[in-house]
């Protein structure tokens, strides 16, 4: 009998167990009073659009006036004045005095290499001829023969320059260089001879020099155009001007993916980026830069967040396409990714479409 009478509660004791466990499973099933029943939250979405997908990539440089050369005086006598380091010093104007007598720059390529007089003849004439023309003397044709025109103009010149009026152009009187230049430092003291080297100088136009892997220098093509960042942020366009063509072994490199601190040597080319705006670069000098330049570029393409793709079991990708209260998954192909976006192709979608992406 009382074996009896346990069974019974034990059977009692399971059937209140499974009530209360149904009851459990019941309320826990019921909608939330924050959400209506039968809503959703939002769908978030984003538009495809069609547009020109760019990836870009980074190379470190050095913004500059560029490496100094040194300036070679021939000039007897004793060193008296040089320019201040940072200015500028253009044609027909003094690169230093020697004797209180001025040494000037003119343009050119040829070296002053012996003095020029009447019936002289060659290429260095027509290069001094054409820069005294480019200084306002006239009177005389510039060619390859010095003339007793050229003479008379050179008399003029020389007046102005306040030294002896003699006709002739010594070695010493003139310093040939490519174009106008600015000063690095001195070279010499005053009061030194002025024969020698005597100023460090640049050119008077901002550069970026960047030194690329050999390896990674497809991108690097004259001509091209490319963004220089500056160290607050903004970017200028570039043009690449000069691509060296003689590797050099450097440590690092522009190679992001070298180990830290393994000192591995892979040869590097350097590529010279000029800056026609030079007010945007105005106060800065070996100053550190980024060259962002393109990697790969999709013109007229569509795209969409990179995070708006699905992944089907089948493989590939697809996107869920939203009008209004209806969604559909469409496959979809999918080229160049970039900035966080992906070029995408398939029938039925163009740009304007709604996407569906996750929150």
């Amino acid at each position: 009998m009382r074996m009896r009478t346990g069974l019974v509660i034990g059977a009692v004791a399971a059937a209140l167990t499974l009530t209360v466990g149904a009851l459990t499973v019941h309320l826990a099933q019921r909608p939330s009073s924050a959400v209506p029943a039968g809503s959703s939250p939002p769908a978030v979405t984003a538009e495809i659009t069609r547009t020109t997908l760019m990836q870009t990539a980074f190379v470190d440089g050095t913004l500059s006036y560029g490496p100094t050369q040194p300036v070679d005086s021939r000039a007897p006598g004793t060193l008296t004045w040089l320019p201040n380091a940072g200015d500028t010093v253009e044609r027909g104007r003094a690169l230093l005095r020697a004797d209180e007598l001025p040494v000037v720059l003119l343009y050119g390529d040829l070296p002053m290499y012996r003095p020029l007089a009447p019936d002289t003849v060659g290429n260095d004439v027509n290069q001094f001829e054409t820069n005294l023309r480019a200084l306002g003397y006239t009177g005389f044709t510039a060619d390859q023969r010095y003339t007793a025109e050229t003479a008379a103009a050179v008399k003029r010149w020389q007046r102005d320059l306040g030294r002896p009026e003699t006709g002739t152009v010594d070695v010493a009187e003139v310093i040939y260089l490519p174009g106008p230049v600015r000063v690095a430092s001195p070279m010499a003291r005053l009061g030194a001879a002025a024969t020698g080297q005597v100023l460090a100088c640049t050119g008077t136009t901002k550069a970026v020099t960047a030194q690329v892997s050999a390896q990674n220098t497809a991108w690097a093509v004259k001509g091209t155009n490319v963004d220089i960042v500056l160290p607050a942020g903004a970017a200028v366009p570039g043009v690449v001007a000069d691509v060296g063509t003689q590797a050099s072994a450097q440590a690092g490199g522009d190679d992001a993916n070298a180990p830290a601190g393994s000192g591995a040597q892979q040869a590097t080319v350097t590529v010279t980026v000029t800056i026609a705006n030079q007010d945007a670069v105005k106060g800065l000098d070996q100053a550190p830069v980024k060259v962002r330049h393109v990697l790969d570029q999709r013109e007229n393409v569509l795209t969409v967040p990179v995070a708006a793709l699905l992944a089907p079991i089948e493989g590939g990708y697809a996107l869920e396409i939203v009008d209004g209260d209806l969604s559909r998954v469409v496959p979809v192909r999918t080229g160049l990714f970039a900035d966080g976006r992906v070029e995408v192709s398939a029938a039925g979608i163009d740009a304007g479409v709604k996407v569906k992406v996750p929150a």
